[in-house]
């Protein structure tokens, strides 16, 4: 069974429920509530998507099971998930917030990703408690500006970046905590709060990578509108079937794009080349040095 296109301000409960999806395990609009206990979800895109804006899941006991997300937000997202939730992707992320501001709080849950555990953009309020696992083989947390993010007696672990951010990140870990990664923080500047104490990482601190790259807030800031601008460019590509792409682009010390590529897609050929062509047309601020972006476009 599959439930999806629930519509706005939609209310779902699953209790000892089995959802199994081709697509999508459950998919909901604007401001839909879903609650889970003692439920698995499984399907081979995204196992929750709610669409739109002002979303909000809380799970306990459940776990959700998918290929290239687990747990997909549009924006405005409220998220909960304890008691022994599991999430798993098997090809892609765990959570992943596609617009601006997510309140996520984990507490005795596991997130198991093949890429990132939490990919989220920006102003997202993340708390880890006692029990939280967070763990992606490419990275644990990355995310954009205004990250707030409290570590209490729970782990996130990864053999590329732990915690990756950009700017005013405020991070909090206490005693008993572990952060481990290659390296365990990097931030584009340095975080407005950073109470990390010894002992409770492993990898390096790079906390203000932007002087290596010679960037500046006010172009993290212009490319930042830019990419967001781009989503609503990338829309224009849709077909029938829909789908996300995502893409790693290059831009030259000029802000011309040098090369755009597709790092996964579950949208059509067709669509998929347009989007990249659409990112090829992007111009950038100048900076010194090449800069790689990665984002995903939801079609």
């Amino acid at each position: 069974m599959c439930i999806r296109d629930r519509g706005s301000n939609a209310k779902l409960a699953l209790t000892d429920a089995k959802i199994v999806g081709k697509e999508h395990g459950v998919k909901a609009g604007s401001s839909a509530k879903v609650t889970s206990k003692n439920s698995t979800i499984t399907a081979d895109e995204s196992g929750v998507r709610l669409e739109s804006s002002s979303g909000a899941f809380d799970g306990r006991s459940t776990t959700i099971t998918a290929g290239d997300v687990a747990l997909f937000v549009e924006s405005n997202g409220d998220v909960k998930l304890a008691e022994k939730s599991v999430l798993k992707a098997t090809k892609g992320d765990g959570i992943v917030t596609k617009s601006t501001t997510l309140k996520l709080l984990l507490e005795d849950t596991k997130i198991e990703a093949h890429e990132i555990g939490l990919r989220l953009s920006g102003n997202a309020d993340v708390r880890l408690r006692k029990g939280a696992m967070v763990h992606g083989d490419a990275g644990g947390l990355r995310t954009d500006y205004n990250l707030k993010l409290s570590v209490e007696g729970a782990t996130i672990d990864s053999a590329g970046p732990a915690v990756a951010g950009t700017s005013n990140a405020e991070v909090r870990v206490t005693a008993g905590s572990s952060v481990k990664g290659t390296p365990a923080f990097q931030f584009s500047s340095n975080p407005s709060r950073f109470d990390v104490p010894d002992g409770t990482f492993t990898g390096e601190k790079q906390l203000d990578s932007r002087s290596a790259t010679g960037a500046s807030p006010g172009n993290d800031m212009v490319t930042r509108r830019i990419i967001e601008a781009s989503y609503a460019l990338a829309k224009t590509c849709k077909d029938g079937k829909g789908g996300e792409v995502r893409v790693r682009i290059e831009v030259a010390s000029s802000g011309k794009v040098q090369s755009v590529t597709s790092t996964s897609s579950t949208a059509s050929k067709g669509a998929e080349q347009c989007v990249l062509a659409k990112v090829r047309s992007l111009a950038f601020p100048p900076r010194s040095g090449t800069t790689t972006i990665q984002t995903n476009y939801l079609l």
